[in-house]
């Protein structure tokens, strides 16, 4: 497990800040308050997901240069859209909750991509909060949704759905056995629905809890993650497991993410690097190279900060900080997402809160960095196995290439640094069998990265002792 210390992590910041990729537009909207999603299409369009005061509203639709193309909302003043999701059939949903008379109550909603009304569903039980965090889309159609439930006897418990293609309710769980218990994010993968759980036993900090369920609503397993911290966003990572964020409960600690196996153990360990010591990171987001996007907020200023600055980080699949930008604006700025273009650049988004406590919801596009390693493209050069994996010391790569060309094997660790650069010379197309020596290095978490030519191919290899 790599821990960075908080030293490093600001040495760091100072040298990556520079990297970042250009500003393309900023855009704020008085009309609406605040954007707490954003997604994109295949055509560059940008949905968000957010609150405009008590109107009917919960979706907007823009162009890529941020004019409104569409807006979509159920009845219901008060409405708020936490997230958005695109279906199979590329029709969206966005889930958030309504404002009733005494309380709130969850909704899901579902429109064409042209912002038609498809269908909507609100869920109403007298007497409690309802609130949705987070919807995906399943194969068939349907949506599976996270949130939390919470009345006067039962406290706060953790609530999970399961939508059909029609917005008919299959299932509903609930889950609390602790004072506090609130599912914040959930991913579809391998034919079942995981959820990230915020739980707070009463008189303790919070602790992130993993669900695993099926497809028709089976409790498969629970684990409760050592580790303290309040837990915010849960994605799929590159290795087809887990990437889960936490952020720190008070300024003792840096917001951390979390690399998982499928069984939800912890494989590494990457704290997000922050330029002070207040901050709100929100979400992660994978991007379309195995990296990860980071959105949220630093604060600045004695306890409480004086002012907010917009805050979007961006990670290789290893776990190596590429770059950071940090949206000054003596005031409060705060990024909720962000999303990455099919062509390359990126959206965040969120609100400005000026001194007068006005808010307005926030935009920003970003250029494509020029510097990404772009990942591997179908070459027909191919690392067919590693023997032994995990190993002690001699690891065995045998790999093919459809050309010949001058070729070598490169190990990085998951900081990025080169740790073994073995050069093969001239080899021929068809199979090879490589050997590389890692006993020299530690324990850990290693990319093997095999070129011949104009072919390349990764591996990711374990080292044990």
């Amino acid at each position: 497990m790599r821990q960075i210390s908080i030293a490093a992590a600001l040495l760091l910041s100072s040298s990556v800040l520079a990297q970042a990729p250009g500003i393309v537009w900023e855009r704020e909207y008085d009309d609406i308050t605040i954007f707490h999603d954003v997604i994109t299409t295949s055509d560059s369009r940008i949905l968000c997901a957010g609150y405009r005061g008590a109107s009917q509203t919960s979706l907007w639709c823009f162009d890529s240069s941020g004019d409104v193309l569409w807006t979509f909302g159920i009845p219901g003043t008060g409405q708020t859209g936490r997230r958005i999701a695109t279906s199979p059939t590329g029709s969206f949903a966005v889930v958030g909750e309504v404002a009733s008379v005494s309380d709130y109550d969850l909704f899901i909603a579902s429109c064409s991509g042209d912002g038609s009304p498809l269908w909507q569903t609100i869920l109403e039980k007298p007497s409690t909060q309802d609130l949705a965090f987070d919807v995906a889309a399943l194969p068939d159609g349907g949506f599976a949704v996270c949130g939390y439930t919470q009345d006067s006897i039962l406290a706060t418990q953790a609530w999970i759905l399961r939508f059909d293609s029609a917005g008919d309710t299959l299932w509903t769980r609930t889950w609390g056995l602790q004072y506090i218990d609130k599912a914040v994010s959930l991913v579809y993968l391998e034919g079942g629905i995981t959820v990230l759980i915020r739980g707070r036993p009463q008189g303790s900090d919070y602790r992130p809890v993993l669900q695993r369920y099926s497809l028709d609503g089976e409790l498969l397993w629970t684990v409760y993650q050592e580790y303290t911290g309040v837990p915010n966003d849960l994605c799929v990572s590159a290795e087809g497991g887990y990437c889960l964020m936490k952020r720190p409960f008070d300024m003792s600690s840096y917001t951390t993410y979390y690399v998982l196996d499928t069984a939800g153990s912890v494989l590494d360990e990457i704290p997000v690097v922050c330029q002070s010591g207040h901050e709100e990171m929100r979400t992660i987001i994978p991007t379309a190279d195995g990296g990860y996007l980071v959105a949220g907020a630093e604060g600045h200023g004695d306890e409480p900060p004086a002012t907010w600055n917009a805050h979007i980080s961006r990670y290789d699949q290893a776990g190596g900080w590429m770059w950071t930008d940090i949206v000054q604006s003596g005031e409060e700025w705060k990024f909720y997402s962000a999303a990455q273009f099919p062509q390359g650049g990126y959206i965040a988004a969120g609100y400005h809160q000026d001194f007068t406590d006005a808010s307005y919801a926030l935009l920003v596009r970003y250029e494509p960095e020029l510097s990404v390693p772009r990942p591997d493209i179908p070459s027909g050069l191919a690392i067919e196995s590693c023997v032994p994996n995990p190993g002690t010391a001699i690891f065995s790569l045998n790999w093919s290439s459809n050309v010949s060309g001058t070729s070598g094997i490169r190990v990085y660790d998951i900081s990025g640094r080169l740790r073994l650069d073995h050069e093969l010379g001239l080899m021929s197309e068809g199979e090879h069998s490589s050997q590389i020596d890692l006993q020299a290095l530690p324990s850990g978490c290693y990319f093997a990265v095999v070129t011949c030519g104009t072919g390349r191919a990764s591996a990711k290899l374990v080292v044990l002792r």
